[in-house]
């Protein structure tokens, strides 16, 4: 009976382990993919700025920017 017992409580503490590393695992790649996110944002907004800053100083009318033309 007793060892019936340990290895039911094994068993469960398994398987709370294995559901913890899961989440880890699941929170770790949400992490990942909201930082891409942002700093795809962020570089989009710097080159929008950038462009801004070059047709104010210069007289081009358009702008390559990371694979993206900007127009004056």
């Amino acid at each position: 009976m007793k060892n019936k017992r340990i290895k039911g409580f094994i068993f469960w503490e398994a398987c709370l382990g294995f559901t913890i590393a899961c989440l880890g695992v699941i929170l770790l790649g949400l992490t990942l993919k909201q930082n891409r996110q942002t700093e795809k944002q962020i570089e989009k907004r710097v080159d929008k700025y950038y462009a801004e800053y070059i047709f104010k100083h210069s007289d081009k009318k358009t702008l390559l920017v990371h694979d993206h033309v900007y127009y004056r």
